[in-house]
């Protein structure tokens, strides 16, 4: 199957454009919140930040607290994500025809790359578990 393009190179976010990473988020963030002894913030409070690096989303949630506590707050997101990543209780999908949609541009001898501020030590396993890691020339 060829695609029909005359692309080079394509860049792709991940969240939310490749893997359907909301729900996962969400329930990360609002794990991290609790365990720092605050309310949970409503899910779709939560969705509206996705994209923004996760001191600005901690500052957006809860402006009331500092920058100090915002930086807690990022770092505990990380640790509740990669402890349910460990635990394998991650959803971590991709979306619907992604697999099939790199596998044609492959086909078709597009360069693809990965732009997210995602950190590798998220990324890579994702990429891995969903084994479309292959198909990308840089992240």
């Amino acid at each position: 199957m060829t695609v029909g393009h005359s692309f080079r190179l394509l860049a792709f976010d991940f969240d939310g454009t490749l893997m359907d990473s909301q729900k996962d988020i969400v329930a990360c963030m609002r794990s991290a919140f609790v365990a720092f002894g605050l309310e949970a913030p409503e899910e779709e409070a939560v969705r509206q930040q996705v994209g923004l690096n996760l001191p600005d989303i901690m500052a957006n949630l809860r402006p009331d607290l500092g920058c100090q506590d915002h930086l807690d707050l990022s770092e505990g997101y990380r640790e509740v994500y990669l402890e349910r990543r460990l635990s394998e209780q991650l959803d971590e999908t991709l979306f619907e025809d992604i697999s099939s949609t790199l596998t044609a541009l492959q086909a078709d001898e597009v360069f693809m790359a990965i732009c997210t501020g995602k950190k590798l030590r998220g990324l890579v396993p994702a990429l891995e578990h969903n084994q479309i890691e292959h198909f990308f020339h840089s992240l």
